[in-house]
């Protein structure tokens, strides 16, 4: 499953990007001369930092305007942007990439920030102070229209003083396990926040923020909300969402016992919907969610508790590219779910998984359509039937799943053409006959692989 998390996170860095001011574009310039007063905020606020790749060390001399990660204002001189986000990564398996321990900024943040009165953008994510609380001394900085603490391991309550910061567009709070945890009991302050188009704080506990949608639902702005991971438990069903711009949202791996909820329903601009791992949502599949939302290219319902079929034409899914039903209840003949005009739908999708259900039939030819699938997992169905030939003209396939099923008949020799192949799982099935060098010809990029016990020649 590596490889397919790792897709996962370069889609969702490509599917949505919030535009917030491109201060780099129109009022930054690396020619104008630094106030001498934020040039000496900028060398305290170094002076607290440990900085073991030395990422700071352009951080000398008079023009602050031309370090690092600062921008300033091209006719005044302020300070308005200051981006040290760790910038470096390392794979770890596949196509899974972390933040480098190697250029993580660390140490203590000191109050003289709040020098730079005409800050705009702060970016500090991806480093590690943990053991410490978010400064509250940033709520002084209110003119920031861009704030990213995200998975810096500050730890403790979130300062409810971030309301004063009105102006704030793009606020991400997203914490780390490993690092440290955020709490919050009520999310009263957000309310504040008016200009709010981004909130992303997946992995906050929110566990006491039991009136955290009616706050969030002040955000008559937001475009983007990612609250996955924060225990909450109550999704109200009985407010309409003011939030009607909305077009990410994740609420994925909480305590949502119930149906969902009709708001969702109504969200018509829609592009990402992540309602994953909840375990109790129940009800039938959500049809009306796929039909209110002709933009919608990620839809992400897994490890729930939904049952019954799910709608036969798929021609309306123009713009899906990635759709996980796995672990549910889910039945009916998968041939039916590509039952219907193909229409657009062939070009896009790239992640199709509908696992651990009760899917019976035979596999649908149509899968040979889809070249720019990257993930099929059929695995732990009914399914029979006979493995289609033209399963080898996925020329993108990186990943193939059909474990536990019924499926029997050989496998066909155009598999072998699946060059990008790197998961192929075929185990607890009826298949039988013989394997031979065809089947794995150019197969070059294929790291793991599950077969029957056939004949090999």
């Amino acid at each position: 499953m590596a490889s397919h998390n790792g897709l996962v996170s370069s889609f969702l860095l490509a599917i949505f990007v919030i535009q917030v001011t491109e201060f780099g574009h129109s009022s930054a310039s690396t020619n104008v001369r630094c106030i001498g007063a934020e040039r000496e905020a900028l060398l305290k606020f170094k002076h607290g930092l440990i900085d073991p790749s030395s990422r700071l060390s352009s951080w000398t001399g008079e023009e602050c305007c031309k370090w690092e990660g600062v921008e300033c204002d091209k006719k005044t001189g302020h300070v308005l942007k200051l981006d040290l986000h760790n910038p470096c990564t390392e794979e770890i398996y596949f196509d899974i990439f972390v933040p480098s321990d190697k250029c993580r900024l660390g140490g203590n943040i000191v109050p003289s920030l709040t020098k730079l009165k005409d800050l705009k953008y702060l970016d500090l994510s991806l480093n590690n102070f943990s053991t410490q609380k978010i400064p509250t001394f940033f709520a002084s900085l209110q003119k920031l229209e861009y704030l990213n603490l995200s998975h810096t391991g500050f730890e403790g309550d979130i300062p409810r003083q971030l309301n004063n910061l009105s102006r704030l567009e793009y606020l991400d709070l997203s914490s780390d396990f490993c690092l440290g945890c955020l709490t919050s009991n009520d999310l009263d302050w957000v309310s504040k926040l008016s200009s709010l188009k981004f909130l992303h704080m997946s992995n906050v506990d929110l566990y006491m923020a039991v009136g955290w949608f009616s706050s969030i639902n002040m955000l008559s702005s937001l475009q983007s909300l990612g609250l996955s991971g924060c225990e909450l438990q109550d999704i109200s069903s009985s407010l309409q969402a003011n939030f009607t711009s909305l077009r990410f949202l994740d609420i994925s791996s909480n305590f949502i016992n119930s149906s969902i909820p009709p708001w969702i329903y109504n969200l018509s601009k829609l592009e990402h919907i992540d309602l994953s791992a909840n375990d109790h949502i129940s009800g039938p599949f959500p049809t009306p969610i796929i039909e209110n939302n002709q933009r919608l290219a990620f839809f992400d319902v897994s490890e729930n508790s939904l049952q019954g079929t799910v709608p036969k034409n798929l021609s309306s899914f123009c713009k899906l590219q990635v759709l996980r039903l796995g672990y549910n209840q889910f039945n009916g003949n998968i041939f039916s779910i590509f039952d219907g005009p193909l229409g657009c739908v062939q070009s896009n999708w790239k992640i199709f998984d509908v696992s651990y259900n009760n899917f019976s039939g035979g596999l649908p030819n149509q899968f040979g359509y889809f070249k720019e699938l990257e993930y099929l997992d059929l695995s732990d169905n009914l399914i029979s039937g006979s493995i289609p030939s033209n399963l080898g003209e996925l020329s993108s396939l990186r990943e193939l799943y059909l474990s536990n099923n019924k499926v029997n008949g050989t496998i066909p020799e155009s598999i072998g053409r699946l060059s990008n192949l790197k998961e192929l799982h075929f185990e607890e099935n009826l298949l039988h006959g013989t394997v031979s060098e065809l089947h794995f010809e150019n197969l070059k990029s294929l790291t793991k692989l599950d077969i029957p016990s056939m004949s090999l020649y």
